[in-house]
């Protein structure tokens, strides 16, 4: 809801028809072939289509509700690595600790947003695993 800058936020069906062209591959017109989607695997890229920009940025950026940990870059990300991974033990790392807490989950219920399934837990856990590729 910060875009267009020059205006208030994009009305709801503008949004979603925003949201269906980037699942569609954001072809660059209309009926042309949009490309494979990137599948899910343990690296940055993927991790950031599939699940921090869909799932964490919405609330986890600069100007967020939780603008305490800014989820939006890759740099952010590294620069709070020490307080969100446990690279000994990565299924310890904060960050998937608070992702699956019963009590207080993270995406919160109220955020309508579906919480992460275990192919998506276990892809973050190699990613840390892997040290962040």
């Amino acid at each position: 809801d910060r875009m267009p800058k020059s205006g208030g936020p994009l009305p709801p069906l503008l949004k979603e028809q925003l949201r269906r062209w980037i699942a569609a591959g954001a072809p660059p017109e209309p009926g042309a072939v949009a490309p494979e989607p990137m599948p899910l695997s343990p690296d940055y890229r993927s991790l950031a289509i599939h699940i921090f920009s869909p799932r964490c940025v919405v609330c986890h950026n600069p100007e967020g509700q939780a603008k305490f940990l800014d989820l939006s870059q890759r740099s952010s990300i590294f620069n709070e690595r020490a307080r969100l991974f446990n690279f000994d033990d990565p299924a310890q790392s904060y960050l998937l600790t608070v992702i699956q807490d019963e009590a207080e989950p993270m995406p919160p219920p109220s955020s309508n947003l579906r919480r992460l399934n275990a192919k998506e837990i276990e892809t973050l856990t190699e990613w840390i695993r892997l040290g962040l590729p």
